[in-house]
Order: structure tokens, then sequence, then C-alpha cells
């Protein structure tokens, strides 16, 4: 079989604040993809902090077996040899495996598997996608399969107050518009911070606009495996940080036309040590043996899992 190209993008922070999980925030191009692909309603994650939650994305595994129980920079480490990360395993299947922005797996990503690391001017998005979207428009067909893992700091915080999300680019949304959650209290501070949130989604939503541009511009988009998932919950009270479904329930959704069904809703359990082998059964790879997920789009392929 042909490989797809594989592209994951991990947002910071999100949950599952976006327009095709019933948030009112403007998400166009993001609700573009969950409607071209399959959007998993009940998909959680593994951490409530990034680099736990983010080494299971990439390893399959719980963070007690991946090793990262903490974050990075504090000096917690991603056991590369226990647990092999997605970019090593597609680039021993011979894919040309980048790295653009971030990631908060390893503080080498070398180690992670990643042959090209890309660096623009920031991790910003609006710095990030463009640098995607000009090294998609190179790349030749005769160039083979490829891994882009995407990650990029919207829409993180700028620190721990309500200001948090006022940046210039942002166009907040009405305050009194927004959907304040059952867990967070009714006030106009809440409000406020939610209505600059929903500016940064819309944002970083614009942004990757462009990347799903550059896919139809090349034809890459029709033999693409396009996975978008927030690491966990956003940067609220009862929510980043905790074990209530504020902290670990996010968005998850993959597309990849003529494979994936348009418009599926999947309705099981979920979680990110299900994201490798799913990705890794898509491209005909086997899933190594220690990892502790399972394929989930086999139900809307139609397939006995």
């Amino acid at each position: 079989m042909e490989r797809p190209n594989v592209i994951v993008v991990t947002p910071h922070d999100l949950g599952d604040y976006l327009g095709c999980y019933g948030t009112p925030a403007a998400s166009p191009n993001l609700d573009r993809l969950a409607a071209e692909g399959v959007v998993f309603e009940n998909h959680f994650s593994t951490g409530t902090i990034c680099s736990p939650s983010r080494g299971s994305i990439v390893t399959g595994c719980h963070p007690h077996t991946h090793g990262l129980m903490g974050l990075v920079h504090r000096g917690w480490e991603l056991d590369v040899d226990r647990c092999p990360a997605l970019p090593a395993l597609l680039r021993e299947a011979g894919y040309d495996t980048n790295l653009f922005g971030f990631q908060h797996e390893h503080w080498d990503p070398g180690r992670l598997g990643y042959e090209h690391v890309h660096r623009g001017d920031s991790t910003r998005c609006k710095d990030v996608y463009p640098l995607v979207a000009d090294w998609l428009r190179r790349r030749k067909p005769s160039d083979g399969p490829f891994l882009a893992g995407i990650g990029h700091f919207e829409t993180h915080r700028y620190g721990m107050n309500p200001s948090g999300f006022k940046l210039e680019e942002y166009t907040p949304a009405d305050p009194s518009r927004v959907r304040v959650r059952p867990y967070l209290p009714d006030t106009p501070e809440i409000r406020e911070d939610l209505a600059w949130f929903y500016g940064a989604i819309q944002h970083m939503d614009e942004q990757f606009g462009t990347l799903l541009a550059a896919l139809d511009e090349t034809g890459l988009a029709e033999n693409t495996l396009l996975v978008f998932l927030s690491d966990h919950g956003a940067s609220f009270i009862h929510s980043k940080a905790t074990l209530y479904d504020g902290g670990t329930k996010v968005a998850c959704l993959m597309r990849w036309p003529g494979r994936l069904p348009a418009g599926h809703r999947g309705t099981s359990l979920t979680s990110h040590v299900d994201v490798l082998p799913t990705i890794l059964n898509l491209a005909g790879l086997p899933a190594p043996a220690h990892v502790e997920g399972t394929d989930v789009t086999a139900p809307a392929e139609g397939r006995q899992q």
C-alpha cells in the first residue's frame, strides 16, 4: 500500500473548546476538518499537564510507563529506549521526520526520532503554520512519505491571570455570547477571560487554515493523515492540572480522505495512548508489543478491532 503522509498537530491547553464540540467559538477551519474526517467525542488525555500527556501521544503508553510523570524542563525525561516515539518508528519505516514549532517530550528532539527541526521566528502559531505551509509547497512527489509534528504556543495563557489571553492579534468574542461551563462561576471576570480565550482559538484556527490551504494547493491532502488533538484541558479552574473532565477531556480529530469516513463522530471512550497505534495501523505498520493503546479507527472504517 502507499503509505500516507502523517501530520500531527498538538496545540497547547485547548481542551475541547471548538465549534465541532459545541463551544460557540469561531473555529471554521477546524470545524471543516471535523466535517471531512472523524471526531472523537469522548477523547481523554492521560495527563493534565504538558509533558506526561504529550508523551502518551507519541508513545502509546501511559506516563508511568513512558517515564514522563512531570515536565521535561523540570528534569523529567521520556524513556525512548523502553517506549520509542512515533518519529523514530516512522523514520525506521522510511519516513522523512520533521518537527515544526516545538515538542515537550524530550530535551533533544533527535532522541525522539526527528531528523529535521524547522525553527521559525517563534513558536507562536502565526509563525509556525506559514513555516509548515512553505515547506509543503517545496516538497516533490519523489521525496517520499513524511511525518510533520507541529506544536505551537496557542492557546496557552501568557501568565496565570485574567489578562493572560489579551494579545493584540486576538479579537475577543462578545462576553455575553460565551458559554460558561458548569464548573466555572458565571461572573463578568470569567466571561471576559473566556471571551479572550475564544479570541485565541479564533486566531489559532485562522492560522491552521493556512495548513489546510497548502495541503489543498499541493494535492497532498488526498494522501495525508491529518491528526489534531489537544494535550490536555484549558487553563481555567477545575480544568488544566486537575483530574476533572475539564482537565482531561480534549479534542481529537483525524482526516484521511477516502480512508476515514467524512463526518463520522465516534462515541467510544478513547485516549491519548490510542493515537500512536491508530497512526501506525493506518500506515500499514505494526504497533510495538509494549504499546498500551489500540487502533480506534476500526469502527469508523467498518473493521473489527
